[in-house]
């Protein structure tokens, strides 16, 4: 029996090569290339989805509201974009053990269509032990153990579900093809034939599929593009809780969440996410830090001591970049408008007392500089001028840009040019023209924890921390909650 000959497939696009080469000759990724056994040419593998039609205008083309499905799910409906689509193909991708099986069942027992569950992982007994253990009604709900291709199609036409569910593509084969099971040209084959088969019957197909151990969806990239909505399924190993992201889809928005917990009953939606990443007080506290972010169309509310707290239960360190009173980025100098690009001046040089040099007009009667010792609102009263290196101004129309108001005042501001990273510079010089704010004793709530800052940062053997105009440092216990919380906000203006 004469040998079969074999090529090397790129899994990323799926060009062949007769020899192996460390990068695809086609479009040049290292370490694609795979060997698997060449195919017969055959010119009936495919038939139209649709009798063949002449070209029409666009304009003429006739078009229908798409029906939903609902899954039952409501996180995952909200992923898919309302439910599933007739005729669509999703994948579900994600880590070996997350759930896509479980998630995969729970829809097709919740659905309230017909469904057919296809798995080549598992026998026909197990799913139904599993589906037993989570208490899934299983009515409707019909089991194919099954890897061959054409006998998935042939029960699918037979059955004509309106949702199938494969479990998993990768272990799939085509008689056609005489390459293993999760070969690229497998893999290929069986997306493609399914995915015209959906759309020539109007069944939703849910493919679900493996990943590498770098996270990228296990076989040719093609796959990605043959279906109309890839979904990744994540979740940390260490937690309860499990992300469903969609990366692609034809039929709906690729921004949205889905957000579940598992259980000892499977999967359970979680409807309100923020409260995962609140910290709950009996009283408001102070030193408590809430970040507002969107997710799609849902609001998140996200707690940092949260993160800390949880990150800190898995023996992870947690750093945090603080950037000292740098706040203005919308000052400009008189002296160079255009470029912004001004050259540091020192006090030395350019003294707070006079305008523009040691020589110039005196300003700023009374205040003694900015040293240590004169850290007090009494003694930055008398800073009133802000010209004594050059010229700050706010563009017209920006005057009110920032909020609360007094965050516009130039006054607050070094005012020296950009640093050069060396001396004083390097905490009272612009970056490339970010203006750099200066302590304001007239606000003690802002200096409040800078003490505690610089006395943790500058602890003995804690050589991780730097101490400067910018440093990092490690958020354990950084500083202490206090009180005065309703003070700092009127003071902020919030």
């Amino acid at each position: 029996m004469a040998r079969a000959k074999s090529v090397y497939v790129c899994s990323e696009c799926g060009a062949s090569a007769l020899q192996w080469f460390g990068t695809c000759p086609a479009c040049g990724a290292a370490g694609t290339l795979s060997e698997t056994i060449a195919e017969r040419a055959s010119g009936h593998r495919y038939a139209a989805p649709a009798p063949a039609a002449a070209p029409v205008p666009l304009a003429e083309v006739e078009t229908r509201e798409l029906g939903r499905m609902p899954s039952g799910i409501g996180e995952l409906d909200r992923v898919l974009g309302g439910g599933l689509v007739e005729g669509q193909v999703a994948l579900l991708a994600g880590d070996p053990g997350i759930g896509k099986s479980t998630l995969l069942l729970q829809c097709v027992s919740a659905l309230k269509a017909s469904s057919l569950y296809i798995s080549g992982e598992e026998s026909a007994g197990q799913i139904a032990l599993r589906a037993q253990r989570l208490g899934l009604p299983a009515g409707r709900v019909r089991l194919l153990a099954e890897i061959q291709l054409e006998r998935i199609v042939a029960a699918i036409e037979a059955e004509r579900p309106q949702v199938a569910v494969i479990d998993s593509i990768q272990t799939l084969y085509s008689e056609q093809m005489q390459s293993a099971p999760g070969s690229v040209a497998q893999v290929r084959e069986c997306a493609a034939q399914l995915t015209r088969l959906a759309k020539r019957s109007g069944t939703a197909v849910l493919l679900i599929g493996h990943v590498t151990k770098e996270g990228a969806i296990a076989g040719p990239r093609v796959l990605e593009h043959i279906v109309d909505t890839v979904l990744h399924f994540e979740g940390d190993p260490h937690s309860a809780f499990r992300l469903v992201r969609a990366i692609k889809n034809r039929f709906g928005a690729v921004n949205e969440l889905g957000v579940f917990g598992m259980t000892e009953k499977g999967l359970r939606a979680v409807s309100n996410p923020s409260a995962l990443f609140l910290s709950q007080h009996e009283r408001e506290v102070a030193g408590s830090c809430v970040l507002a972010t969107l997710e799609g169309t849902r609001p998140l509310l996200v707690e940092i001591q949260a993160l800390v707290d949880a990150a800190h239960a898995r023996g992870m360190k947690v750093y945090q970049d603080i950037v000292v009173n740098h706040t203005a980025d919308v000052i400009r100098y008189r002296e160079c408008p255009d470029s912004n690009n001004c050259p540091y001046r020192s006090r030395a040089d350019y003294p707070y007392d006079t305008i523009g040099g040691p020589h110039g007009k005196p300003i700023n009667i009374g205040f003694l500089g900015d040293g240590p010792r004169f850290q007090t609102a009494a003694n930055f009263a008398h800073l009133t001028n802000p010209d004594y290196a050059y010229t700050p101004y706010i563009p017209k129309g920006e005057e009110h840009i920032k909020v609360p108001d007094w965050l516009n005042n130039p006054i607050y501001y070094h005012n020296r040019g950009n640093s050069t990273f060396t001396g004083e510079s390097k905490t009272m010089g612009d970056f490339g023209g970010l203006v750099r704010a200066q302590r304001v004793p007239q606000i003690p709530i802002l200096l409040q924890p800078q003490p505690e800052v610089r006395a943790h940062a500058g602890h003995p053997g804690k050589p991780e921390c730097g101490v400067g105009g910018d440093a990092a440092f490690l958020v354990d216990d950084l500083v202490q909650p206090r009180e005065g919380h309703a003070e700092a906000r009127s003071m902020l203006g919030a």
